[in-house]
């Protein structure tokens, strides 16, 4: 209320009493107020002498104290074509304000003076701001590594806590797209990588998309950048004043991607972020074999149980969230990788020594490996997951048997074949058959099942009038198909049954 007083009297004639008069053939003068941040701005020295000995006057009418120690003077002036800093000679209560100092080496920035948290300098250019993000997030980078946290964690507190310390400055200094990519984005995924163990040249870009697309919800510093300016531009666009629309408008020509945003969506926001996920969908299409795993699970896996895999996945130790992720890309530390990236002379698979050591190989297609059972006892393993939930049903009056231990022996029903699972009720039976396979080859070997699996009627030493066959498919990964949803349905359904 004070400053609007003062500015409502400034045009009152009285107001020259107080050693302060308005010329038509001065320059214009500025008087901007936030608070109790002052700035001053005029076209000569002699006016902004007058209008800050307005401004002392003022408050000491209003009881305010003037901190000479925290003000700042700066001045640009024409000299010839150009425009040269200058030490503007201006004083409040007889002390002469601090002064921005001036270097004459143009290799050296002049000082910066800092107005509502932004720095201003005589080149008017990001240098200063651009060094200090760059500092402060490589400080935040260094001491959130130093943690013994989960990576899971550490990128969390990245896009949770950090980004919101740089945020500010993301959204009030013109800095270009192509320099936070450059300089900030760089350094973060150099810290990912080494938190993933990923090699050099492997690609983060699927990190940024949800947990059901296998993202972890990464964000990059430019994509908070893209962010901060769609938020600024909005504000500037919904404006009331129309002098802030007026400069909306005035700089929409640097802006014009931001502002299509604006113009053609309800919510802007919503609209970047699907932009941005089509371009990582975009790019992940361009990677033969980085991409390989994701884009086949993709259309085998529904959503919703690779975001349940994904959820299983960070509560698991730090090693094997690792392992995961690596896999994923097919960056695992193989001969055939080490070979391909110059830290080894041979490829071959170190315990059968006839085949290339490839993650498919490693997995689910070494002989040795086969012959010592390791990919038998994968199986055994999830087979007794599965039979831990569906021995539930023998409360229901249904008989269980399985090929394995402990349990009646398929053999009893059929005479050559050896379903994983059957259940029998009344004149009821269900077959399930479980399948571990590498992740690019589910429906091959859903395939294969089907096919062997056929004509086990056929092989059957008793009668039954209702038959159902259920295949499913889990991962070296442990990610499981869609066809889970099968199992699910029909036990849902028998037990409704049961239960009515």
């Amino acid at each position: 209320m004070c400053v609007n007083t003062l500015i409502k009297c400034i045009e009152d004639e009285r107001v020259q009493c107080i050693g302060y008069s308005y010329c038509e053939y001065l320059g214009p003068r500025h008087w901007f107020q936030f608070a109790d941040d002052t700035a001053l701005v005029t076209t000569s020295e002699e006016d902004n002498q007058a209008l800050l000995d307005v401004f002392t006057k003022w408050c000491r009418w209003a009881g305010f104290q003037v901190r000479v120690n925290k003000c700042s003077r700066f001045g640009i002036k024409h000299n010839g074509k150009k425009a040269t800093q200058f030490k503007p000679y201006l004083k409040v209560n007889n002390q002469m304000i601090p002064q921005v100092e001036i270097h004459s080496n143009i290799y050296i920035h002049s000082e910066s003076f800092q107005y509502l948290g932004k720095q201003f300098n005589y080149k008017m250019d990001m240098v200063v701001i651009e060094q200090e993000l760059e500092y402060d997030l490589l400080e935040y980078l260094e001491k959130i590594n130093r943690l013994p946290l989960h990576p899971r964690n550490k990128i969390l507190i990245i896009t949770k806590y950090v980004y919101s310390k740089l945020r500010w400055r993301l959204s009030i200094y013109r800095l270009s797209q192509s320099w936070v990519e450059q300089h900030l984005d760089d350094k973060f995924i150099s810290y990912v990588k080494r938190w993933l163990h990923f090699h050099k040249g492997a690609n983060l870009t699927h990190l940024k998309l949800a947990s059901s697309k296998f993202g972890v919800g990464l964000q990059l510093a430019s994509d908070v950048h893209r962010y901060c300016k769609l938020s600024i531009r909005k504000i500037l666009s919904k404006s009331i004043n129309n002098d802030i629309r007026c400069l909306f408008n005035l700089t929409k020509f640097n802006n014009v991607q931001t502002d299509c945003l604006i113009y053609n969506n309800d919510n802007p926001r919503s609209a970047l972020k699907q932009q941005i996920e089509n371009t990582v969908v975009e790019h992940l299409s361009t990677l033969k074999e980085q991409n390989t795993i994701m884009k086949h699970v993709r259309q085998v896996a529904s959503p919703k149980h690779i975001t349940m895999w994904d959820n299983i996945c960070r509560q698991m130790p730090k090693n094997i969230f690792v392992f995961v992720r690596r896999a994923l890309i097919h960056s695992l530390p193989n001969n055939s990788n080490l070979c391909r990236w110059g830290k080894r002379d041979n490829p071959l698979c170190e315990l059968c020594y006839s085949n290339k050591q490839t993650q498919l190989h490693m997995l689910s297609a070494c002989p040795v490996s086969a012959d010592e059972g390791r990919y038998t006892w994968r199986h055994d393993s999830i087979l007794y997951t599965l039979l831990h939930y569906i021995s539930q049903l023998k409360e229901y009056g249904f008989r269980i048997y399985a090929d394995l231990d402990n349990f009646d022996n398929p053999n009893e029903l059929f005479h050559s074949m050896r379903p994983d699972i059957v259940l029998i009720k009344d004149d009821r039976i269900f077959i399930l058959e479980l399948t571990c396979c590498f992740e690019t080859n589910s429906e091959k070997s859903r395939n294969l099942k089907i096919n062997k699996y056929g004509d086990i009627q056929n092989d059957c030493k008793k009668r039954f009038r209702h038959w159902r066959k259920i295949f499913v498919e889990f991962t070296t990964l442990g990610l499981v198909t869609k066809h889970i949803d099968d199992l699910y349905s029909v036990f849902k359904k028998q037990t409704l049954i049961i239960r009515e």
